[in-house]
C-alpha cells in the first residue's frame, strides 16, 4: 500500500455516503470509560425516547477530538432515520429521539483528512428503547498503522511514515510525488561477517497528495526527502517514534542554484571550485535562545549561527533575533549553533506566512554532565567497543595511545590519523575540497574524507549517545584528553548504524570517557 491513501478521495465524499461503507474493526479505539460522562445536550423530558451518546476520541493522540460532526444513520441504507450532531470540545455527543433499530455510527473531522482516513463507523443496537453508549474516534497507531501498512508482522519493521506532499507556494496537494526514505541496517554473523547497507524505499503520492512507506525502523533515524516537477525538499533526518507511527507534511518548492567563489587558492591563483548554494524568494525568521539541561527558559544568544544547508546563513542580534532571505521554498534543513552549546537541526517549512521559530540550545557542558552521571562504570564493555576491536573494522585508539601522544587538546589525538585531517574552517583550502563552513575559530577542526572524495564534518558519539554536528572547540573545551579511555574512528561505511546519522556520507568518531 505504499504510496496510496487508506481513503482514496473518499475524503471528498458527503459523509453519509461514506457511512453506508460499514467498515470498523472493534477494539481499534484506546477510548476511555464515559460511563459518569455528561451529555453534551440536555436530554430531552416528556415522552420516554432512546439515545445515543458518547465520546470521539483520538487515539493517536491520547486526548478527546472536540467539535467533530457526528452522524446517526439506518445501517441498512433504507434512509428510514438519520441524524446529526456536533460533538463538544470534550468530544461529547449526544443523540436524542432514536427508534429501536440497528444504526451506523460515525463522524468527520478536519484530522481525519490530515491522516488519508474515511470516517469509521461503529454498529449501534437499539433495542427496547434503551439508551445506548458507545465510543468512535482515530483508530490507535497499531490499528491505523494495520489499516496504511496490513496486519501481517514483517521482520524489518511495522513502523510507517504517512503525510501529504504539497506545494510550497499555493498549498496545493501534489499527485505523483516522489517520496525517498533511507536508512542503514546492520547485520551480524554470517560468512560475510559485519555487514551494513542502505535500505531504501520510495513512494508516489496519490491524487489527493496523500503518501505512505511502511517498514521503516521504530525507534530509530530515517532520511526523507520529497521530488516533484513543482521542486522539492532537503533531506531532512526525523525520528520514528516507539509508537511505530509517524506523521510527516512535505512542501516541495524551486531552489534556484548560485554558483559562490569562496576565495583564491594557497597553490596557486586559479582560485577554489565554486560552491553551489540554493536561494530562492522564501523567508524565515525566529530566535535563539540558550540554557541548561532541564531550565524553564534561556537567555537571548548574541552572535549564533542560523543557517540552511547549502543555503543563505545569518547571525542572531542582541535579542536572539534572526531573519533569512532569499531561502529556496518547501520543507529545508535549518541549522543552529553557538560555540559552548549543542547544536541543533530541524526540518522547517519555508511557505507564506510561515510562523517564526523559537529554537532552544542547551549548554553543551550539560548534556556532557548528563551524560556522564547515566554511563556504565564500564563503558568499553557495555559499550562493545573491545568486541568492536577484535572485528577489525575502523582504527582503535586506547588510552596508551593518548598518553604516547601527550595531547594538550582532544582534537591534537587526531594528528597523524589516516583519513582525519586537522584544519581551520576561516583559511582558504589547498585542494579546494573543504566543506562550506559557517564557524570562525581560532582552533583547527577535525574533517574526514567523505565518499565522494572532499572533506566532511564526521558524526561524533559520546559515551553511546550521537553528538550531531559538534565542533571541535566544544570537544576542547569540555573533554580532557586524560579522561578519555578510547576512541574508534570510522570511515564512510565502515561505521555501526548506531555510531552514524543516517546516510551522511562521512564516517563517524566515537569518544568513550572515565
Amino acid at each position: 500500500m505504499e504510496g496510496s491513501s487508506p481513503a482514496g478521495n473518499a475524503m471528498t465524499t458527503p459523509l453519509s455516503n461514506r457511512l453506508r461503507r460499514l467498515v470498523w474493526w472493534t477494539g481499534a479505539l484506546a477510548i476511555p470509560s464515559i460511563t459518569n460522562a455528561q451529555p453534551a445536550v440536555a436530554q430531552p423530558t416528556g415522552a420516554r425516547v432512546a439515545a445515543v451518546r458518547g465520546v470521539v476520541f483520538d487515539s493517536l493522540a491520547g486526548v478527546p477530538l472536540g467539535d467533530a460532526t457526528v452522524q446517526l444513520v439506518s445501517a441498512d441504507g433504507s434512509g428510514a432515520f438519520g441524524k446529526t450532531v456536533s460533538a463538544d470540545r470534550t468530544g461529547q455527543f449526544y443523540i436524542d429521539s432514536v427508534p429501536d433499530g440497528r444504526y451506523a455510527l460515525g463522524f468527520f473531522h478536519p484530522k481525519l483528512d490530515s491522516l488519508g482516513m474515511e470516517a469509521p463507523l461503529r454498529m449501534v443496537q437499539v433495542s427496547n428503547q434503551q439508551n445506548a453508549v458507545v465510543g468512535t474516534g482515530i483508530p490507535a497507531p497499531k490499528a491505523y498503522r494495520a489499516m496504511v501498512c496490513g496486519s501481517a508482522a514483517n521482520p524489518l519493521g511495522n513502523a510507517a511514515l504517512v503525510g501529504f506532499v504539497r506545494d510550497a507556494t499555493t498549498h496545493a496537494p501534489v499527485p505523483g510525488a516522489t517520496v525517498l526514505v533511507s536508512w542503514l541496517e546492520m547485520s551480524l554473523g554470517g560468512a560475510g561477517g559485519t555487514q551494513i547497507r542502505t535500505v531504501r524505499r520510495t513512494a508516489k503520492t496519490s491524487d489527493n497528495g496523500w503518501y505512505s512507506v511502511c517498514q521503516v525502523p521504530s525507534p530509530g533515524s530515517i532520511q526523507v526527502s520529497a521530488r516533484s516537477d513543482a521542486g522539492g525538499t532537503d533531506t531532512l533526518q526525523l525520528e520514528v517514534p516507539s509508537s511505530g507511527l509517524l506523521r510527516r507534511e512535505l512542501a516541495v518548492g524551486a531552489a534556484h542554484v548560485t554558483v559562490v567563489q569562496d576565495g583564491a587558492s594557497k597553490a596557486d591563483t586559479s582560485g577554489l571550485p565554486p560552491r553551489v548554494m540554493q536561494t530562492g524568494d522564501g523567508t524565515l525568521r525566529g530566535t535563539v535562545v540558550g540554557a541548561a539541561i532541564g531550565a524553564s527558559a534561556g537567555r537571548p544568544l548574541v552572535g549564533a549561527t542560523v543557517g540552511m544547508a547549502n543555503g543563505p546563513q545569518t547571525r542572531t542580534d542582541a535579542k536572539g533575533e534572526w531573519t533569512l532571505s532569499s531561502l529556496p521554498r518547501g520543507t529545508r534543513a535549518l541549522e543552529v549553533r553557538a560555540v559552548g552549546y549543542y547544536p541543533e537541526r530541524l526540518a522547517v517549512d519555508v511557505v507564506e506566512d510561515a510562523p517564526p521559530q523559537h529554537v532552544s540550545l542547551v549548554t553543551f557542558k550539560s548534556v556532557l554532565d548528563t551524560m556522564k552521571v547515566i554511563a556504565s562504570p564500564a563503558p568499553l564493555v557495555a559499550g562493545g567497543f573491545l568486541e568492536r576491536r577484535r572485528s577489525g573494522l575502523g582504527t582503535y585508539i586506547t588510552a596508551n595511545d593518548i598518553a604516547v601522544k601527550t595531547a594538550m587538546m582532544t582534537s591534537e589525538i587526531f594528528r597523524n590519523i589516516p583519513g582525519i585531517y586537522l584544519e581551520y574552517p576561516q583559511s582558504a583550502d589547498i585542494d579546494g575540497e573543504r566543506p562550506a563552513s559557517s564557524m570562525n575559530s581560532p582552533e583547527p577542526v577535525v574533517l574526514m574524507r567523505s565518499n565522494a572524495g572532499t572533506r566532511c564534518f564526521p558524526t561524533i558519539v559520546y559515551n553511546g549517545t550521537l553528538m550531531q554536528h559538534l565542533s571541535t572547540p566544544d570537544l576542547n573545551s569540555f573533554l580532557n584528553p586524560k579522561n578519555i579511555l578510547a576512541i574508534e574512528v570510522y570511515r564512510p561505511g565502515q561505521a555501526p548504524p548506531n555510531f552514524q546519522i543516517g546516510l551522511s556520507g562521512c564516517g563517524s568518531i566515537v569518544l568513550w570517557t572515565r
